[in-house]
């Protein structure tokens, strides 16, 4: 669990809020298993865009 507390600022005042994310950490075997649940093709980029890998799950045609 990460809770995020955000303000937010407008000219009729300021709003606070809490966001709360649930995260998980999964297999590779995992991922492209779900993946696949849902119908797409997965490829996975050991390097992806910050250096942390990134799967893409694309819909067949």
């Amino acid at each position: 669990m990460n809770d995020l507390h955000h303000l937010v600022a407008t000219p009729g005042g300021v709003e606070y809020f809490v966001e709360r994310l649930e995260m998980g950490l999964f297999s590779d075997r995992e991922y492209r298993g779900a993946f696949k649940r849902a119908g797409l093709q997965v490829s996975h980029d050991s390097k992806g865009l910050m250096g942390r890998g990134l799967y893409v799950g694309l819909k067949p045609a």
